[in-house]
Protein backbone atom coordinates (compact mmCIF):
# COMPACT_ATOMS: atom_id res chain seq x y z
CA UNK A 1 0.00 0.00 0.00
CA UNK A 2 1.15 3.71 -0.60
CA UNK A 3 1.96 5.47 1.86
CA UNK A 4 0.78 9.22 2.32
CA UNK A 5 3.50 12.02 2.85
CA UNK A 6 3.49 15.45 2.51
CA UNK A 7 6.28 16.94 0.93
CA UNK A 8 8.03 20.42 0.24
CA UNK A 9 9.06 21.10 -3.16
CA UNK A 10 10.93 24.23 -4.36
CA UNK A 11 11.60 24.66 -8.45
CA UNK A 12 12.03 27.48 -9.82
CA UNK A 13 10.67 28.27 -13.20
CA UNK A 14 12.01 31.15 -15.81
CA UNK A 15 10.37 32.71 -18.78
CA UNK A 16 7.04 33.95 -19.74
CA UNK A 17 4.53 30.20 -18.36
CA UNK A 18 5.70 28.86 -14.94
CA UNK A 19 5.03 25.06 -15.72
CA UNK A 20 4.46 22.13 -13.22
CA UNK A 21 5.17 19.35 -14.64
CA UNK A 22 4.89 16.35 -12.12
CA UNK A 23 6.15 19.02 -9.53
CA UNK A 24 4.84 21.63 -7.25
CA UNK A 25 5.98 24.96 -7.87
CA UNK A 26 6.79 26.81 -4.54
CA UNK A 27 6.53 30.70 -5.22
CA UNK A 28 6.52 31.56 -1.33
CA UNK A 29 6.42 34.45 0.40
CA UNK A 30 9.93 34.87 1.52
CA UNK A 31 9.06 37.50 4.99
CA UNK A 32 9.46 36.36 8.05
CA UNK A 33 6.89 34.48 9.83
CA UNK A 34 4.55 37.09 11.62
CA UNK A 35 4.54 36.08 15.46
CA UNK A 36 0.57 36.44 17.40
CA UNK A 37 0.49 35.59 20.97
CA UNK A 38 -1.90 32.60 21.99
CA UNK A 39 -3.07 32.36 25.35
CA UNK A 40 -4.50 28.55 25.78
CA UNK A 41 -6.76 27.35 28.51
CA UNK A 42 -6.90 23.83 29.66
CA UNK A 43 -10.88 22.54 29.61
CA UNK A 44 -12.71 19.86 31.24
CA UNK A 45 -14.34 17.33 28.79
CA UNK A 46 -17.43 18.50 29.75
CA UNK A 47 -16.37 21.91 28.95
CA UNK A 48 -15.24 20.58 25.30
CA UNK A 49 -18.94 19.14 25.12
CA UNK A 50 -20.09 21.91 25.49
CA UNK A 51 -18.10 23.91 23.02
CA UNK A 52 -18.99 21.79 20.43
CA UNK A 53 -22.08 23.00 19.61
CA UNK A 54 -20.53 26.27 18.99
CA UNK A 55 -18.44 24.84 16.44
CA UNK A 56 -18.17 26.69 12.95
CA UNK A 57 -18.63 24.55 9.97
CA UNK A 58 -16.23 26.17 7.32
CA UNK A 59 -17.64 24.97 3.52
CA UNK A 60 -15.00 25.07 0.73
CA UNK A 61 -16.56 27.43 -2.34
CA UNK A 62 -17.32 25.10 -5.34
CA UNK A 63 -19.07 27.10 -7.39
CA UNK A 64 -15.95 28.41 -9.49
CA UNK A 65 -15.23 26.89 -12.57
CA UNK A 66 -12.15 25.53 -12.25
CA UNK A 67 -11.82 22.78 -15.35
CA UNK A 68 -9.13 20.89 -16.27
CA UNK A 69 -8.56 20.78 -20.10
CA UNK A 70 -5.99 18.13 -21.58
CA UNK A 71 -4.97 16.86 -18.54
CA UNK A 72 -3.95 20.18 -17.00
CA UNK A 73 -5.08 23.13 -15.04
CA UNK A 74 -3.25 26.88 -16.80
CA UNK A 75 -3.82 30.13 -15.09
CA UNK A 76 -3.42 33.54 -16.25
CA UNK A 77 -1.80 35.75 -13.76
CA UNK A 78 -2.29 39.12 -13.09
CA UNK A 79 1.29 40.08 -14.72
CA UNK A 80 0.07 38.10 -17.60
CA UNK A 81 2.51 35.21 -16.71
CA UNK A 82 0.66 31.24 -17.25
CA UNK A 83 0.95 29.01 -14.25
CA UNK A 84 0.12 25.10 -15.24
CA UNK A 85 -0.44 22.18 -13.16
CA UNK A 86 0.08 19.22 -15.54
CA UNK A 87 -0.61 15.87 -14.98
CA UNK A 88 1.66 13.40 -15.53
CA UNK A 89 2.56 9.51 -15.93
CA UNK A 90 0.44 6.48 -14.42
CA UNK A 91 -0.04 5.95 -10.81
CA UNK A 92 2.75 3.45 -10.93
CA UNK A 93 5.09 5.55 -12.65
CA UNK A 94 8.01 7.48 -10.30
CA UNK A 95 7.26 10.29 -11.93
CA UNK A 96 3.31 10.21 -11.72
CA UNK A 97 1.68 13.53 -10.58
CA UNK A 98 -1.97 14.43 -10.32
CA UNK A 99 -3.67 17.57 -9.20
CA UNK A 100 -6.84 18.10 -7.79
CA UNK A 101 -8.93 21.37 -7.77
CA UNK A 102 -10.78 20.95 -4.66
CA UNK A 103 -12.70 24.38 -3.75
CA UNK A 104 -12.07 27.85 -3.10
CA UNK A 105 -11.40 29.67 0.55
CA UNK A 106 -12.47 32.66 -1.36
CA UNK A 107 -12.42 34.52 -5.32
CA UNK A 108 -8.81 34.06 -5.79
CA UNK A 109 -7.30 31.39 -2.96
CA UNK A 110 -7.46 28.07 -4.26
CA UNK A 111 -7.06 25.05 -2.75
CA UNK A 112 -5.45 21.48 -4.55
CA UNK A 113 -4.25 18.14 -4.11
CA UNK A 114 -1.26 16.85 -6.00
CA UNK A 115 -0.77 13.12 -5.70
CA UNK A 116 2.43 11.57 -6.86
CA UNK A 117 4.09 8.65 -6.22
CA UNK A 118 3.75 7.61 -2.73
CA UNK A 119 3.15 11.24 -2.17
CA UNK A 120 0.04 13.45 -1.34
CA UNK A 121 0.67 17.37 -1.27
CA UNK A 122 -1.64 19.98 -0.51
CA UNK A 123 -1.57 23.25 -1.47
CA UNK A 124 -3.31 26.92 -1.65
CA UNK A 125 -2.74 29.03 -5.15
CA UNK A 126 -3.47 32.53 -5.06
CA UNK A 127 -4.77 33.04 -8.83
CA UNK A 128 -3.40 36.42 -8.75
CA UNK A 129 0.15 36.14 -7.89
CA UNK A 130 0.87 32.73 -8.44
CA UNK A 131 1.98 32.29 -5.06
CA UNK A 132 1.50 28.97 -3.44
CA UNK A 133 1.28 28.06 0.21
CA UNK A 134 1.70 24.33 1.29
CA UNK A 135 -0.50 22.74 3.72
CA UNK A 136 -1.26 19.97 6.65
CA UNK A 137 -4.22 19.41 6.07
CA UNK A 138 -7.80 20.72 4.90
CA UNK A 139 -7.74 24.92 5.80
CA UNK A 140 -9.77 25.37 8.48
CA UNK A 141 -10.85 28.66 7.93
CA UNK A 142 -12.61 30.73 10.36
CA UNK A 143 -15.98 32.84 10.27
CA UNK A 144 -14.19 36.15 9.16
CA UNK A 145 -12.16 34.78 6.37
CA UNK A 146 -9.25 36.39 8.16
CA UNK A 147 -7.21 33.51 9.81
CA UNK A 148 -7.24 29.71 9.29
CA UNK A 149 -5.28 26.73 10.81
CA UNK A 150 -3.66 23.21 9.40
CA UNK A 151 -2.87 19.95 11.73
CA UNK A 152 -1.39 17.22 11.44
CA UNK A 153 -0.30 14.37 13.92
CA UNK A 154 1.68 10.70 14.07
CA UNK A 155 -0.42 9.02 16.47
CA UNK A 156 -0.92 6.51 13.01
CA UNK A 157 1.77 7.77 10.81
CA UNK A 158 5.20 7.78 11.88
CA UNK A 159 6.89 9.96 9.56
CA UNK A 160 4.13 12.79 10.11
CA UNK A 161 4.56 16.02 13.24
CA UNK A 162 2.43 16.79 15.34
CA UNK A 163 1.69 20.21 14.35
CA UNK A 164 -0.60 23.20 14.22
CA UNK A 165 -0.18 25.83 11.49
CA UNK A 166 -1.71 29.10 11.99
CA UNK A 167 -1.86 31.65 9.63
CA UNK A 168 -3.65 35.10 8.49
CA UNK A 169 -5.24 36.31 5.30
CA UNK A 170 -5.11 40.58 4.79
CA UNK A 171 -7.26 42.30 2.60
CA UNK A 172 -5.10 41.91 -0.27
CA UNK A 173 -5.56 37.72 0.02
CA UNK A 174 -1.72 37.78 1.03
CA UNK A 175 -1.13 34.86 3.51
CA UNK A 176 1.14 34.78 6.19
CA UNK A 177 2.28 31.83 8.57
CA UNK A 178 1.50 33.80 12.02
CA UNK A 179 1.99 31.49 14.71
CA UNK A 180 3.19 27.33 14.66
CA UNK A 181 3.22 24.61 17.41
CA UNK A 182 5.44 21.36 17.60
CA UNK A 183 4.68 18.68 19.74
CA UNK A 184 6.16 15.43 21.18
CA UNK A 185 4.07 13.47 22.90
CA UNK A 186 0.78 15.47 22.26
CA UNK A 187 -1.55 14.22 19.10
CA UNK A 188 -3.75 17.09 17.74
CA UNK A 189 -6.94 14.93 16.30
CA UNK A 190 -9.21 17.48 16.40
CA UNK A 191 -9.52 21.32 16.29
CA UNK A 192 -12.56 23.68 15.18
CA UNK A 193 -13.29 27.19 16.08
CA UNK A 194 -16.34 29.05 17.90
CA UNK A 195 -15.55 32.34 17.15
CA UNK A 196 -13.26 34.85 15.19
CA UNK A 197 -10.18 34.17 17.09
CA UNK A 198 -11.06 31.36 19.49
CA UNK A 199 -9.91 27.82 18.55
CA UNK A 200 -10.61 24.53 20.87
CA UNK A 201 -8.22 21.83 20.61
CA UNK A 202 -8.67 18.01 21.39
CA UNK A 203 -4.84 16.44 21.87
CA UNK A 204 -4.73 12.04 22.32
CA UNK A 205 -2.22 11.32 25.06
CA UNK A 206 -0.96 7.62 25.28
CA UNK A 207 0.19 6.74 28.85
CA UNK A 208 1.01 3.39 30.00
CA UNK A 209 -0.47 2.24 26.62
CA UNK A 210 -3.62 3.96 27.90
CA UNK A 211 -5.22 6.42 25.86
CA UNK A 212 -6.32 9.67 27.08
CA UNK A 213 -7.31 13.02 26.34
CA UNK A 214 -6.35 17.04 26.85
CA UNK A 215 -8.60 19.28 25.73
CA UNK A 216 -7.04 23.31 25.79
CA UNK A 217 -9.40 26.21 24.20
CA UNK A 218 -6.79 28.82 22.57
CA UNK A 219 -7.38 32.79 22.07
CA UNK A 220 -5.38 34.43 19.66
CA UNK A 221 -4.64 38.13 19.98
CA UNK A 222 -4.79 39.73 17.42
Amino acid sequence: MKNIVLLSLLNICFGSQVSCQGQIINKLDKEKMIQIKVNKEIISDKDYQNLITHKFLFSLDSSAAIVKINDRYKFVLENKKNVVFQDKGKEDDLDYRNYSYLGSLNNSLLYFSADGYETNELFIFNIKNGIQTELLSFPFLNQEGTYFFTYSNNSQVDYLENKVNIFSIDNSNKIKEVVSFNYEDLFPVEMFWISKNEIVVKFLIYRDEEETFKFEKWKLEM
